[in-house]
This record gives C-alpha cells, sequence and structure tokens, in this order.
C-alpha cells in the first residue's frame, strides 16, 4: 500500500511539475509574440505617424530639422495651401475619386453577382466551356496596347468612365461568388423556385440576402483598388484635361514633380513639404474610416466560399 501511495504522489508531483513548465514556457511564448508584435506596430505605424504629424508641422521647421515624431511648430498651413491652390485641384480631385470608386464598385458588385450566380448553375448548357473560356482570360489578356485602343475606338478616351468600365469586370471576385453559392443548399433555391420565383427574385431575394460578408469583401476590395488607382489616369485622361484627374493621379504629380507645387502668384513660398504630407493624409483618410466599419465581415467574406460542404 505504501509503495502505491509514493507512486501516486510521484506521479502527482510529476504532473504538477509538467504544468509548471508549461505555464512558464507558455509564458515565455506569449511575452516574445507581445514584444515582436509590438515593435512592428512600431515598424509599421512610426512612418504613417511621422506623415500625419508632418502634415500639422510648419513647412519651415520640416526645412529646418526634418521629419520628426513630435512637432515644434504645429501649423495648419499644408491644408490651406492644398485646398486653395487652383493649380493643384485637390477638392475637385477628391470628388473625381469619389464617384470613379463608388460607381465602379456598384457596377463591379452587380456584373460579379449575376455573372457568378449564372456560372454556378451546372444544368446550364454549354457550362464547362462557358466557365473554361472565363478561365482562359485569367492567363491570356489583351495586353495594355489593345486595351487602350479599344477605349480609344469607343469613346471613352479623356472621359471619367475610362477609369471606371474598363476595370468594371474582375473573375476574381467571380470566383469567389461563384464558390460560395456553390456552398449553398440546394433546398434554398428549391424552396424558392415552388414559390413561382425566377431567377432574378432568387438571386435578388434568397442568395443576396445570406451573402452580405461576400458582397461587402468584394466592394471594399473595388473601392481600394479603384481609390489607390492611377494607371488608369495615366493611360486614358490628357494630361491637359486636369478636370477628370482623380485624387491619387494628383498625388503622384504632386509628389513628382515639385514644379506643380511651385511658388504662388503673389511670390509667397509654396509649403512643398507639407503640403505632400497632407496629400497622403487625404489619400489614406477614407480607407482608414471604412475598413473598421467593414472588418468584421472581412474574413468571413474571404474565406466563406472556400470550403464547400
Amino acid at each position: 500500500m505504501e509503495d502505491v501511495l509514493q507512486k501516486k504522489v510521484k506521479v502527482k508531483k510529476q504532473k504538477k511539475s509538467k504544468k509548471r513548465k508549461k505555464a512558464i514556457s507558455n509564458i515565455a511564448f506569449d511575452t516574445v509574440n507581445l514584444i515582436i508584435i509590438a515593435l512592428l506596430c512600431v515598424i509599421f505605424l512610426l512612418p504613417f505617424w511621422m506623415v500625419v504629424i508632418s502634415s500639422f508641422t510648419a513647412n519651415s521647421a520640416i526645412q529646418m530639422n526634418g521629419y520628426q515624431i513630435i512637432p515644434e511648430k504645429l501649423s495648419l498651413e499644408g491644408y490651406k495651401y492644398v485646398f486653395s491652390a487652383s493649380e493643384i485641384n485637390f477638392v475637385r480631385a477628391i470628388g473625381n475619386s469619389l464617384f470613379v470608386s463608388l460607381m465602379g464598385c456598384l457596377i463591379t458588385v452587380i456584373l460579379t453577382l449575376f455573372t457568378a450566380y449564372v456560372l454556378s448553375k451546372k444544368q446550364l448548357v454549354g457550362y464547362k466551356f462557358i466557365n473554361a473560356f472565363y478561365l482562359v482570360t485569367m492567363f491570356f489578356a489583351g495586353g495594355m496596347i489593345p486595351l487602350f485602343l479599344v477605349v480609344r475606338a469607343v469613346g471613352l478616351y479623356d472621359s471619367i468612365w475610362a477609369l471606371i468600365i474598363p476595370g468594371a469586370f474582375n473573375l476574381y471576385y467571380v470566383i469567389l461568388v461563384r464558390s460560395y453559392f456553390f456552398s449553398l443548399p440546394d433546398a434554398l433555391e428549391e424552396a424558392a423556385v415552388l414559390d413561382g420565383a425566377n431567377d432574378f427574385q432568387i438571386l435578388v431575394k434568397v442568395f443576396l440576402p445570406i451573402s452580405v460578408p461576400m458582397v461587402l469583401t468584394i466592394a471594399f476590395f473595388c473601392f481600394v483598388d479603384k481609390w489607390n488607382g492611377w494607371i488608369d489616369a495615366l493611360l486614358y485622361l490628357s494630361p491637359q484635361n486636369t478636370k477628370t484627374w482623380p485624387l491619387q493621379f494628383v498625388l503622384k504629380n504632386m509628389l513628382e514633380d515639385m514644379s506643380i507645387l511651385g511658388s504662388s502668384a503673389s511670390g509667397t513660398v509654396t509649403p512643398v513639404l507639407t503640403a505632400k504630407s497632407v496629400g497622403v493624409v487625404i489619400a489614406i483618410l477614407p480607407l482608414m474610416v471604412i475598413f473598421p466599419i467593414i472588418q468584421r465581415y472581412f474574413v468571413n467574406g474571404i474565406t466563406i466560399g472556400a470550403v464547400k460542404g
């Protein structure tokens, strides 16, 4: 009996020691992770913080002391100049980017939903051929020059619609939504058919309400793509027609060509460095506002159609 009790006591001690070791190792692991994450946060956020701070710093202070974490002299001269300077059309550029992003997002979502719904119907005549036809476009494309020639031939050149129509259809979004539609039970559609619903009603009233995470994810992807896009403006917009320039294209020119921010007509010195920081802050502000609102749908929207079942 004593040997049995001693063995039990030893086993309990061993278990306790193992738990202590695991607890210590877990604490050490969590501590190291927290340190690494904190360092990464500082590395990632510090440049952004310096840009934001420099946008509220006097241009003379930046010229004298460079970019600093804590500003020495606060000023709104950069914001005043950017929104009052007629030569860079910043306010109009913001409106153009909002129109391109929102309208492009709406058109892309509509095209994606309709195309994905059709491609998810295996009873469709020529189903395999149509799906293969779409997939081929992911690997082979006409290229930039043929697309430019098409845009010019159809009369979209030097029009704000040239920033929306050519990239309105994205096959990657279609595949995501189609995979999600595949994962939906057939009973939903069968019940709607028995109630007399047609395909359009099934898509709008049955599939769309339960596809909100997927739709919002695609809408966010599209909005970011359109908002950050400037290459289309370089290709399809005339350099003389500044009224249609989007924000990112104006910002690109502003960052690359300091002559755009030259001295004003009154002879006063233009706050070049501060104005550049202001442009960056304004350009990323909408994304910072939108992302926290839809981030709860973001992960679900990406993974919801990844597994069928």
